[in-house]
């Protein structure tokens, strides 16, 4: 599995998860406030549903996609981890409608963290409203340590307080999701255009760098003819002057030769 794979798969998991705690947020926040005879071990056998479905489900992809081979690869681990919970939760679902503010005080501080992330991958992204996830992340964390450690009996006593919360944490954990979605692929869109730029940049000095090389060396050809051609009439002037020497002298020689004769002549 290539790198690129890997990443794909596990934005895919996460997202996936976020999606559903938000769904569930929903779920029981809109029931248990819009439908008062609604009895809260329904939503402990949802709750151990959902996680049973998940966990079987990571167990499953980590033999079938071959996760083995991947070190860094935890979906076994975490599936088996998940899937005990969900069975527990079944078990004594019963039981834990006494304590089930202390269930979604958990869930909502996992829903926290994810939002957390996401207020991180946005700043990265260079998104301008960051901030406000970020801001949102931090206050449901609060409100999450708030419910688990139940100060002054705030939530365990006011569970529709508890209950709007969790509605809220849904509706808004579907717009992250969507938000996040959205300004990644915008961000992807944008990183291509600018590698594209980068390339086209990069083939424009190319093509100049071999113009001008091309160039430069169509000059030097041109002058190392133009040298050639003035040696090789340098040379034929020096054989011309040579050759109008070398008359030269001959004329002298048969001029000197016929002043000897006449001389010759006079003194007979």
């Amino acid at each position: 599995m290539s790198k690129k794979e890997k990443i794909k798969e596990s934005n895919f998991t996460g997202v996936v998860a976020s999606l559903l705690l938000s769904v569930l947020f929903i779920v029981v926040g809109a029931a248990m406030l819009f439908l008062p005879d609604m009895k809260l071990i329904y939503f402990s056998f949802l709750v151990s549903g959902i996680l049973l479905a998940s966990g079987i489900a990571l167990i499953v992809s980590f033999f079938v996609k071959k996760g083995f081979r991947d070190l860094t690869n935890y979906n076994f681990s975490t599936g088996t981890l998940v899937t005990i919970v969900g069975f527990c939760i079944l078990v004594r679902a019963k039981d834990l409608t006494e304590f089930f503010y202390v269930l979604m005080g958990t869930l909502l501080l996992v829903f926290s963290v994810i939002l957390l992330q996401y207020a991180i991958q946005m700043k990265g992204m260079a998104a301008k409203r960051w901030g406000i996830m970020l801001l949102l992340a931090l206050i449901f964390m609060v409100l999450s340590v708030l419910i688990l450690t139940d100060v002054k009996k705030l939530f365990s006593t006011n569970l529709t307080a508890l209950y709007i919360v969790i509605f809220v944490a849904g509706i808004l954990g579907i717009l992250s999701v969507i938000f996040v979605a959205l300004r990644s692929r915008g961000y992807k869109k944008e990183q291509d255009r600018k590698q594209e730029d980068t390339y086209s940049e990069m083939e424009a000095l190319s093509t100049a760098q071999t113009t001008s090389d091309t160039s430069l060396g169509g000059k030097e050809n041109a002058a190392g003819e133009g040298n050639l051609t003035e040696k090789g009439n340098s040379t034929v002037e020096e054989n011309t002057s040579a050759e109008g020497n070398a008359s030269g002298t001959g004329n002298d020689d048969v001029t000197e030769s016929v002043s000897v004769t006449a001389s010759s002549q006079e003194t007979v």
